[in-house]
């Protein structure tokens, strides 16, 4: 999904998966001048708006402050890293 000037100009971008109940945001990027406009949230604004009413979560994947004007929570998972020594001693 994008949003862009009357012109035609990319103003903002993102890649959105849905599947499993979940809406994740991917690759959310936007110009200096969709910066000075908010692109990005009017992109955040449009997938919330058409997704109203469905059961779905949003993951915005970002660490924005601005997401909390959506409502949205901070919601931390942790990874999970191999170590590659065979019992931590090789």
């Amino acid at each position: 999904s994008s949003v862009s000037s009357r012109d035609g100009e990319l103003l903002a971008a993102s890649f959105f998966i849905n599947g499993h109940g979940k809406l994740l945001s991917l690759l959310a990027i936007e110009s200096p001048k969709g910066a000075t406009q908010n692109a990005l949230n009017i992109l955040r604004d449009l997938m919330i708006r058409g997704n109203a009413g469905r059961p779905l979560l949003l993951d915005f994947n970002s660490d924005d402050t601005h997401l909390a004007d959506f409502g949205a929570t901070r919601n931390p998972y942790f990874s999970i890293k191999r170590n590659k020594r065979f019992l931590g001693i090789l």
